[in-house]
C-alpha cells in the first residue's frame, strides 16, 4: 500500500473523476430520511471557455457540495448553462464577419458563398441563425462542460439543463403569459437605452456609466417675441434639432418672466415654448435646459409634463432621419460637427467649454448607447420588489457578507420599470402575436390560430427575444422541472445556498428572489454567499490587454487542479476583491507535496498495522499521541465552524497550519523514536493507531477542497470505511479527545525547542553539532516535564547534555532567549569559529540595514501612501518591523560575541 515517491496528479485526476461519475455519487438522491442540501450553478454563459472566476466559485460550490454529502446530507449540484442571448449575438455576429463560423454553417447546411465577403445575421435569415446558435451552444457547452470536470465539480450531470431547451423554453412561457395576464407586463412606446452596434434595447443595469472628458457648449435661442436670447447648455448639440422646448426652474429669478414664451430654435427656425420645471437644475450651465423629450429621460419626463411633442432625429444604427433637415442621413458625430459650425457661422455659439461627465457604454459592445423612443415589453417591478425586499430584512434570504443588504435595499426600494424585449434572434421569442387587421396584441402559450381580439387569422409572432435575465431568474425553480410540480422541486427547493458575485445581485439575484416568491411562493435560496472578485497581484482586473490573465487550465497542467483549488479557497476571504499571483499557487503546491510525504511516511509505518484491533485506551496513549488527538478534534471543531459560515479561508488556513505545522512538524517528528529498532512494541503499536487515525480524518477534512489527492492517498489507507473518501463520513469532533493539559506541556516543550533551534540557526550552529543547553526555569512542573521528555530536545533540538533549573546563571558566551517562563542558555564554546560568526554576523547587519532603509523610504514616501492599496502598505510596514527586529537581534549576538572576548 505504499505511496510512490512523487504524486502524478494528471493520471490521479482524470482516474478518480472517472471513478465517481461511473459509481453514480454526484447523483442527488431523493430520500425523505435525510435532510437535503441543493445548489443550482451560476450558470455559465455559452460564450466560450471558463475563466478564473468560473474556477473560484465552482471551487467554492463544490468544496460545499462535497462537505455536506460527506456531512450526511442528500445533496444535490443542479448544473446548466445559460444561452447568454446578447452575448452570444455579438460573438456569432463578430465571428460571421470574420467568416470564423463556416465550419459550423456547413455542418448546419447553409449554402456558403464562394467568396470570402463578410457575412451577417440577415445573409442567413433567422432559423438558419438560430440552428447556428444551437450548433455554437453544442461547441461551447461541451468544452465548458469538461471544464467544469477538469476542476472537479461533482454536478449531478443527469439533471443538466440549458436555458433555451424546451422544459425551461415551456417555463419562460408560462410566466410571461401569467405576468401579462396579472398585468405586470405590458406593450408600450418609451424611452429607452438602444445599443446602435447591438441594435437592441438595453436595461439601466446594461449600461455601464464612464466618467469622460467631453465638452459642454453654450448655444443662443433668440426669444421669439422681442429681442435677446436665452443661452442653454448642453453636452449634445447635435440632439437639438430635437428640441421641442426649453426649460426652466419656476423659482430660478433669472427666468421667471419667460415661463409661458417662446423661443426659436435655431438652424430649424421652429418655435418651441418656455416652461417652468422643479426638475431643471438651476447650478448646471445657464439654469437653461434645452428640452429633448426623444432623447434624453430627464426630458422625456418634462415633456410628458408639459405635453411636449416628441421628436426622434436618429435611425436605429445612430444615422439621422429626415426629422433632422438638412442633417439626414449622418453619423451622430459627424452631425454634431455640422451642427456646431453652423451654429458658430450664426453667431449663435456663445462658447465651449471642457467638462467631465459620465457616458453610458454598451456593457458587451462598448458603444456609446443612445436614448431612443421605442416600442418595447416592459414588466412592472415596484409590487414584485416589496415581498423581495421583506425577505432579506427578516434574514429568511442570508446574504454572507451582510454589507450587500445595503445595496440591495437602495436598488430595490428605488426600482424601475424593467424593458425585457431585446431586438435579437438568439433567446426565447415572445409569446406575443400581432394582429394586422385590428393591431391588437394576443399573448398565448401556444401560437393562436386566430387573433383573440378580432378573429383574423392574420397573425405574426412579436419579432424581439426577451433579455438573458427573465430566464435566469426562474432558474432555481425551472432548472427543476416547473410548472409541472416535480420530484425535485418538492424536496430540493428552496435551494440552500447560492454563491455568486456581488456585481450581479441587480441583474440576477434580485430578480430570482422576486420570482421565486411570486410563482412558488418560497424564497428560491436559504443563502447567497458573494465571493470577491478575482484580481491580479496588483489589484488590478484580469484582461488579455494587459497581459495579466491567469488561465485555470494552464494553472491545472503546472500545478494541478488540487493546488489550483485551495489557493482559490485559502484567498476568498469576505471581501470586495481577492489578489490572485502564480506564486501562491505554487506555495500551496508545496502543501500538497508536505501532506503527500508525509502520508508516505505514515503508510511506510503502517506495515503489519491492524485497524481493526481494539483501540488503545486515551491513558495507554503517550503525551504527544494525546496531544495530537486533542487538536485534531479542535481542528474538526473549528473546520465544521467555519465551513457552516461559509469562511472559506479560515477553514484552508486551519486545515494548512494543523497539518503543515502540528502534524509534519512536530508530531512525526516526536514519534520518529518509536519505530526505531528495538523501541518497545507497544509505543510502536499506539502511535500506528494514531497516525492512522489523524491521516484518515486529515484526508477526509481536506478533501472538500483537494479531492483528487486525498481520494488517491485514501485508498491506500488500511482499513478504510468506504469505497471512496467521497461517501465517507465527515469527521465528528469528540470532546473526550479534548486534553487541554496535553496541550499546554506540548507547547511548552514546543517554546523550548523552538528557543534553541532559533538560537542555532542565528549563531550559524552546524546542524550536526550537539549542544550542551542550560534552561532557567522556576516552574518545578515543566521542570519535570523537560527532564521526561529530554529525548524529543536530543532528536529536534539536537541537544548532547540538558540542564534545567531554577538558580543557572548565564554562561559566558552564551545567547539566550527568554520565555514567558524561563530563559534558555546555550554556550557558543566549542561550536563555532567566533571570528569568522563575527564577519558573518556583520555582513548580514548590513544587509538587513539597506533593507529596513529601502522600506522606510517607501513608507515616508506621500506618493506611495497615497496611491498604493492597504494591503500593500501594510505588508511594507510588516517588513519594516520583521527587518527592524532582525537587526535588533543581529546586533545583540555581536555584541555578545564582543563581549565573550
Amino acid at each position: 500500500m505504499e505511496l510512490p515517491k512523487a504524486y502524478e496528479q494528471k493520471e490521479a485526476e482524470d482516474k478518480w473523476y472517472s471513478f465517481w461519475e461511473s459509481k453514480g455519487y454526484f447523483k442527488g438522491q431523493i430520500n425523505p430520511k435525510k435532510k437535503p442540501f441543493s445548489i443550482v450553478i451560476p450558470p455559465p454563459n455559452v460564450t466560450g471557455g471558463l475563466h478564473m472566476g468560473h474556477a473560484l466559485n465552482n471551487t467554492l460550490q463544490d468544496i460545499a457540495i462535497r462537505y455536506k454529502r460527506m456531512d450526511g446530507y442528500s445533496a444535490c449540484w443542479f448544473p446548466g448553462m445559460d444561452h447568454a442571448s446578447i452575448a452570444v449575438h455579438v460573438l456569432i455576429e463578430k465571428s460571421l464577419a470574420n467568416r470564423e463560423l463556416d465550419d459550423l454553417l456547413r455542418e448546419i447546411g447553409y449554402p456558403l458563398p464562394n467568396d470570402k465577403r463578410p457575412l451577417q445575421r440577415h445573409d442567413l435569415g433567422r432559423d438558419y441563425f438560430m440552428k447556428l446558435g444551437w450548433a455554437w451552444k453544442a461547441r461551447y457547452g461541451h468544452r465548458i462542460r469538461e471544464q467544469l470536470r477538469a476542476l472537479g465539480c461533482s454536478c449531478d450531470w443527469e439533471r443538466e439543463r440549458f436555458t433555451m431547451d424546451e422544459g425551461l423554453s415551456n417555463a419562460v412561457k408560462e410566466v410571461f403569459v401569467r405576468l401579462y395576464e396579472e398585468g405586470f407586463i405590458y406593450y408600450g412606446e418609451r424611452l429607452v437605452n438602444w445599443c446602435p452596434r447591438c441594435m437592441t434595447t438595453l436595461s439601466d443595469l446594461e449600461v455601464e456609466r464612464e466618467e469622460q472628458e467631453a465638452q459642454i457648449y453654450f448655444i443662443r435661442y433668440p426669444l421669439a417675441e422681442g429681442k435677446g436670447f436665452i443661452t442653454i447648455a448642453t453636452t449634445r448639440p447635435e440632439t437639438m434639432l430635437a428640441d421641442t422646448g426649453v426649460a426652466v426652474h419656476p423659482d430660478d429669478e433669472r427666468y421667471q418672466e419667460l415661463i409661458g414664451k417662446s423661443v426659436i430654435l435655431p438652424l430649424m427656425n421652429r418655435k418651441i415654448p418656455i416652461v417652468g420645471d422643479e426638475a431643471v437644475d438651476r447650478e448646471f450651465g445657464t439654469g437653461a435646459l434645452k428640452v429633448t423629450p426623444g432623447h434624453d429621460p430627464v426630458d422625456f419626463e418634462i415633456g410628458r409634463r408639459h405635453g411636449l411633442k416628441i421628436i426622434s432625429i436618429f435611425n436605429k444604427d445612430a444615422t439621422t432621419n429626415d426629422e433632422a433637415g438638412k442633417y439626414q442621413k449622418l453619423d451622430r458625430y459627424v452631425a454634431r460637427e455640422r451642427v456646431v459650425e453652423d451654429l458658430k457661422s450664426a453667431g449663435l455659439l456663445d462658447r465651449i467649454e471642457k467638462h467631465k461627465h459620465a457616458i453610458g457604454h454598451c456593457q458587451r459592445c462598448n458603444t456609446v448607447v443612445e436614448p431612443l423612443l421605442s416600442p418595447q415589453w416592459f414588466m412592472r417591478m415596484e409590487e414584485l420588489a416589496k415581498p423581495a425586499i421583506k425577505v432579506v430584512e427578516t434574514n429568511d434570504v442570508e446574504f454572507i457578507p451582510d454589507r450587500w443588504k445595503k445595496i440591495y435595499f437602495d436598488w430595490m426600494l428605488n426600482i424601475r420599470d424593467w424593458p425585457i424585449s431585446r431586438q435579437l434572434w438568439w433567446g426565447h421569442r415572445i409569446p406575443a402575436w400581432h394582429c394586422a387587421d385590428c393591431h391588437e396584441i394576443t399573448v398565448a402559450r401556444k401560437a393562436p390560430a386566430k387573433c383573440a381580439k378580432c378573429g383574423s387569422s392574420k397573425l405574426e409572432q412579436d419579432p424581439d427575444v426577451l433579455d438573458t435575465w427573465f430566464s435566469s431568474a426562474l432558474w432555481p425553480f425551472s432548472i427543476m422541472g416547473w410548472p409541472t410540480e416535480t420530484p425535485d422541486l418538492k424536496y430540493f427547493y428552496a435551494t440552500s445556498l447560492l454563491s455568486t458575485g456581488h456585481d450581479i445581485i441587480f441583474f440576477w439575484v434580485a430578480r430570482m428572489i422576486m420570482m421565486g416568491l411570486h410563482f412558488r411562493k418560497k424564497i428560491p435560496f436559504q443563502k447567497v454567499f458573494f465571493h470577491p472578485i478575482i484580481k491580479d497581484a496588483k489589484g488590478q482586473k484580469m484582461s488579455k490587454s494587459k497581459g495579466n490573465v491567469i488561465d485555470p487550465l494552464e494553472m491545472k497542467e503546472e500545478y494541478g487542479m488540487d493546488a489550483l483549488r485551495f489557493t482559490l479557497a485559502a484567498l476568498t476571504a469576505k471581501g470586495k476583491e481577492m489578489r490572485l499571483a502564480k506564486d501562491e499557487i505554487e506555495g500551496y503546491r508545496r502543501f500538497l507535496n508536505k501532506l503527500w510525504n508525509a502520508s508516505r511516511f505514515t503508510l511506510i509505518n503502517l506495515a503489519g498495522f491492524d485497524p481493526s484491533a481494539a483501540a488503545p485506551k486515551k491513558s495507554e496513549l503517550t503525551l504527544e499521541d494525546r496531544w495530537i488527538l486533542s487538536r485534531l478534534n479542535r481542528v474538526i471543531a473549528e473546520t465544521r465552524e467555519s465551513l457552516e459560515s461559509y469562511d472559506f479561508n479560515v477553514t484552508a488556513k486551519g486545515l494548512y497550519d494543523f497539518v503543515w505545522h502540528d502534524f509534519c512538524d512536530w508530531y512525526l517528528e516526536l514519534i520518529k523514536p518509536r519505530f526505531y529498532e528495538g523501541a518497545a512494541a507497544g509505543a510502536k503499536q499506539s502511535a500506528q493507531y494514531v497516525l492512522h487515525q489523524t491521516l484518515t480524518d486529515i484526508l477526509k477534512l481536506l478533501h472538500p477542497f483537494i479531492p483528487f489527492i486525498t481520494e488517491e492517498i485514501y485508498q491506500k489507507l488500511p482499513g478504510k470505511e468506504a469505497e471512496s473518501i467521497m461517501i465517507s463520513e465527515f469527521p465528528t469532533s469528540l470532546k473526550s479527545w479534548l486534553d487541554e493539559s496535553s496541550e499546554k506541556k506540548v507547547r511548552a516543550i514546543q517554546s523550548l525547542i523552538t528557543a534553541i533551534r532559533t538560537i542555532r540557526a542565528e549563531m550559524n550552529i552546524p546542524p550536526q553539532k550537539p549542544a550542551k543547553v542550560l534552561l532557567k526555569i522556576g516552574d518545578k512542573s515543566i521542570q519535570k516535564l523537560v527532564k521526561e521528555y529530554e529525548l524529543f530536545f536530543k532528536e529536534l533540538a539536537q541537544t548532547e547534555e540538558l540542564t534545567v533549573d531554577a538558580q543557572i546563571e548565564r554562561p559566558k558566551s552564551s545567547p539566550v532567549m527568554v520565555l514567558e517562563f524561563g530563559e534558555v542558555f546555550l554556550p557558543l564554546e566549542g561550536l563555532i569559529d567566533i571570528p569568522k560568526e563575527k564577519a558573518r554576523l556583520r555582513q548580514e547587519m548590513e544587509q538587513a540595514r539597506k533593507l529596513l532603509d529601502s522600506t522606510l523610504r517607501k513608507l515616508n514616501n506621500k506618493e506611495f501612501l497615497e496611491k498604493a492599496p492597504a494591503e500593500i502598505i501594510e505588508k511594507e510596514k510588516s517588513k519594516a518591523q520583521e527587518f527592524k527586529e532582525k537587526l535588533e537581534r543581529l546586533e545583540q549576538n555581536l555584541a555578545l560575541l564582543m563581549s565573550s572576548n
